[in-house]
């Protein structure tokens, strides 16, 4: 309704918004903050950044008051002092909160919200996010100093989390003209959103995968309408944002994209003509009215620091200010400018590598700001677009051991040097140099916004020579076990995680959740249950996850009608969790028929859980 408005000039839809934004006033107007802040913990959108729009349109600060009743205090408030507890979250519940905070600072002047913004953008961008730009894994934020959670999951980023995060950013540039938001911005516009549309049939990815081996699922047309959907179709109508910004008079180019800027105001037009990434080169071109003197700020990207700028054919010196080293900079050319003028650059890329956040030794490969990935194969997959609607965005596949990923061999500070650009491919590279083994040495690197259809490599698990057979080793002791839960595993939730919850449809009565030593759990004084899904009638044991020093705890465990265990916790295990495992009856198994429901009722007085996992098993 606001774009209808301010993008259409709809008066109606301004006569609607407001109507509406006021029976939301009434609405809550008698609930407490206690009662507000309640409701925030589950997903509800950009409320408060979409209530701030309507301040925007009126001017009635009763609008900005609910926009600012309508911001999650519990998140606020730690952003404010820069402190980060965002681990366990659903990550693209926080981000529009995020959104909503700037925006209602810049109405209401109050810079302690615009500053916890910009505390969670820098904390999420360098400590939470992939080289490809996307962050979190089974949707919720991961533990910063553990990457290994994810590297180890079918699951990975949502494509709607940087949809979020770009816009973010967008808006934080915009305030600040600070380049590091570009240069974010360029990452997940090239990696993630790019690589999130299929070319041929359009189907939109809802998580992408980081474990070795493993692949993405796609939306099938007809049935699917996930939130990666509908972000999906918006994600790539908005190329066109932020290649140029400017001020009152003066002009500036972020991002190396073929385009044509109109600038009706100044009477300018700027056309760029490139085929970056696959080339390194940019052509500017000014159509003017008239002459005109005024700057136009060129980005010198972070990954081509000894880019070439020429003028109508004639070499640029780029007096630049010392460059961060973190940062892209700027470089003005002020000067009176005429019709047909004509700025060229040339933007040397380099191959380079990223750690994962936590600095394990897991690399990836990156072509300036392009990752590269590499197809391994196509085969053990159950489809590449997905069967159905509901939960099906998941690539659910088997999952390839980590044991037979392929390994990068060498020393750290010379496997750029030894990979191999392949003829008559640009962007492709051969690691047939540093892989190991000998079947893995026909693997090429290429653009992931190019790779489709396919298992793939994008973080590889570095060692030198001298380390290989240990790190061999280390592997076959970690994922041996791990791999062979994941052969066993026919579905499992964990409490407390909200996408998990409603994939289960977890319904509760007296029951809570909470976080502890980095574990979501969920307990209850009345009960809670899950629906489990068991198609092919494989289910022989649940597996439940506890804490050894819980006390006080004794409840029953129901699957569908029939009690299968009843459990005490009693604090003896001790400050360690851990796992029972139960039987499920032949003559429970013979009710289930597909899906069952597995309660945990509370007895009288005492609390059923806390309960931290359930994995249902087959033998």
């Amino acid at each position: 309704l606001n774009d209808a408005y301010i993008l259409g000039g709809n008066q109606q839809a301004k006569d609607v918004i407001i109507k509406l934004t006021d029976w939301c006033y009434k609405t809550v107007e008698p609930l407490t903050n206690e009662q507000m802040e309640s409701m925030f913990t589950k997903e509800h959108g950009g409320m408060n950044e979409a209530i701030a729009d309507v301040y925007a349109i009126t001017g009635d600060k009763k609008y900005l008051e609910l926009a600012q009743k309508f911001s999650h205090k519990a998140i606020l408030e730690p952003l404010k002092q820069h402190q980060d507890k965002l681990t366990n979250l659903h990550a693209n519940t926080q981000i529009p909160k995020v959104i909503g905070f700037d925006r209602i600072s810049q109405f209401s002047g109050d810079t302690a919200w615009h500053s916890a913004a910009e505390f969670f953008w820098e904390t999420v961008v360098k400590n939470r996010t992939l080289a490809f730009g996307g962050n979190s894994v089974n949707e919720h934020f991961n533990n910063v100093s553990d990457y290994s959670t994810i590297l180890e999951s079918k699951s990975g980023p949502e494509t709607c989390n940087t949809y979020n995060m770009l816009r973010l950013s967008k808006m934080l540039y915009t305030e600040s003209c600070d380049l590091k938001y570009i240069d974010f911005y360029e990452r997940g516009m090239y990696n993630h959103i790019l690589s999130s549309q299929h070319p041929n049939h359009g189907g939109f990815v809802y998580l992408t995968s980081i474990h070795p081996q493993h692949y993405r699922i796609y939306s099938s047309v007809q049935e699917c309408f996930w939130c990666c959907v509908g972000t999906g179709v918006e994600n790539h109508g908005k190329y066109g944002e932020l290649i140029y910004s400017h001020t009152a008079n003066d002009l500036f180019v972020n991002l190396f994209v073929p385009s044509t800027l109109n600038w009706k105001e100044k009477g300018i037009s700027v056309i760029q003509e490139t085929k970056f990434p696959e080339s390194n080169e940019t052509s500017i071109k000014l159509k003017l009215q008239k002459s005109s003197t005024f700057a136009i700020n060129v980005r010198i990207p972070i990954w081509a620091k000894n880019s070439i700028v020429t003028i109508n054919g004639k070499p640029e010196t780029l007096n630049l200010k010392p460059l961060n080293s973190e940062t892209s900079s700027y470089i003005a050319f002020n000067r009176k400018w005429k019709d047909g003028d004509v700025i060229s650059m040339k933007m040397p890329m380099q191959l380079h590598t990223e750690y994962l956040p936590d600095h394990s030794p897991w690399i990836a490969f990156l072509y300036g700001p392009i990752v590269l990935a590499a197809k391994t194969d196509s085969t053990q997959t159950e489809d590449f677009v997905s069967k159905g609607p509901k939960y099906n965005q998941y690539a659910s596949g088997k999952l390839i051991s980590i044991i037979d990923a392929p390994l990068i061999v060498s020393a750290a500070n010379d496997v750029v040097s030894k990979l191999k650009p392949v003829k008559d491919k640009p962007l492709t590279f051969s690691v047939a140099d540093v892989v190991y083994p000998d079947k893995f040495k026909t693997l090429e690197l290429i653009p992931f916004y190019k790779l489709h259809d396919s298992r793939y490599m994008m973080y590889w698990q570095i060692t030198t020579p001298q380390d290989l057979q240990k790190t061999i080793q280390k592997n076959i002791e970690r994922y041996n076990f791990t791999d062979t839960n994941n052969v066993r595993t026919i579905d499992q939730v964990t409490p407390g995680e909200q996408q998990g919850e409603i994939d289960h449809n977890m319904k509760s009565e007296n029951s809570k959740t909470g976080t502890f030593k980095d574990k979501k759990w969920r307990d209850a004084r009345g009960w809670f249950s899950y629906e489990f899904k068991d198609s092919k009638n494989e289910a022989n044991f649940v597996q439940v996850t506890y804490y050894g020093k819980d006390v006080n705890r004794k409840f029953n465990i129901v699957i569908n009608d029939s009690i299968l265990v009843s459990q005490t916790l009693d604090g003896t295990k001790g400050e360690k969790f851990f796992t029972e495992t139960y039987t499920i009856p032949e003559k429970t198994k013979s009710t289930t028929k597909g899906t069952f429901t597995l309660k945990f009722i509370a007895q009288q007085g005492l609390v059923a859980g806390g309960v931290y996992n359930i994995v249902l098993l087959k033998k």
